[in-house]
């Protein structure tokens, strides 16, 4: 298609980018942002409008004013925020949810097809920025790592399925600590307390719908990983989406981290 790009934008870099990339595609890009830092957004962006999540429906009136037909929802939202806003939703779909991340994102992708929108995964603009198996950043992960890294794989897999989160961190064959809403930065600060030399592994939800919520690391990451003296990252070879990966490989080099695919 050729028309207007919808960008429903939350909080950190993925939505800057998205919009960079729709431009340069050549489509006009139509924003509303319902959290985070709109500096830096609102410029790149033919028509940018902020609405609260609580006030979400509306914006899709903006949206069909601009003619949108397609939208890319980006950006990290607040859980509990997100999960008022879709009361509504789920009383109009006359459906029910227990408020998990995928039950969520499944409930809004039938809201917003049931008014005429297509949904879009953030990669088709990103296919670039897809994590590729092996060695993606700094130095080879060392071999007590590579341990801790397939641990925290299969950790990770199974905090997902439960619908809790997408990223845990392991130390020496020990979960120190396991992602839920705060975010995986923060999960990973947290883990300042137990000392230096944990890895993180980041992964997407079980049949991970890509236009929700795929898993994001970014220079972000790997500076919430300085500060807790955190080794390793590793993330879903094919599913998480690396930003800057110019600046990711720069610290991974300055800093000693190891960035792997899995």
């Amino acid at each position: 298609m050729s028309g207007p790009v919808g960008l429903v934008a939350g909080a950190g870099s993925l939505p800057r980018e998205l919009a960079r990339r729709i431009r340069a595609a050549g489509r006009r890009v139509v924003c509303v942002q319902v959290q985070g830092d709109s500096s830096g957004l609102a410029e790149l962006c033919d028509r940018h409008e902020r609405f609260p999540l609580a006030r979400a429906l509306e914006a899709l009136s903006v949206l069909q004013q601009e003619g949108v037909r397609e939208l890319v929802l980006a950006g990290k939202v607040d859980k509990l925020d997100a999960l008022r806003a879709a009361r509504g939703m789920l009383v109009q779909l006359g459906e029910g949810s227990d408020g998990r991340d995928p039950e969520l994102w499944q409930v809004l992708c039938r809201f917003l097809e049931g008014r005429g929108f297509r949904v879009l995964a953030p990669a088709a603009f990103l296919h670039d920025l897809v994590a590729r198996e092996g060695v993606l950043a700094g130095r080879p992960p060392t071999a007590r790592e590579r341990e801790d890294l397939a641990l925290g794989f299969r950790v990770a897999k199974q905090v997902a399925a439960a619908g809790i989160g997408q990223a845990v961190a392991v130390r020496d064959g020990v979960v120190l600590a396991v992602e839920a809403a705060e975010g995986t930065d923060e999960m990973v600060r947290r883990c300042a307390a137990f000392g230096p030399g944990a890895v993180v592994v980041k992964v997407a939800w079980p049949q991970q719908d890509a236009r929700f919520d795929p898993p994001v690391v970014g220079p972000g990451t790997l500076q919430a990983m300085a500060e807790a003296g955190a080794a390793a990252l590793g993330v879903e070879a094919g599913a998480a989406l690396l930003l800057g990966p110019e600046e990711v490989a720069r610290q991974a080099e300055e800093l000693g981290i190891s960035v792997v695919g899995l």
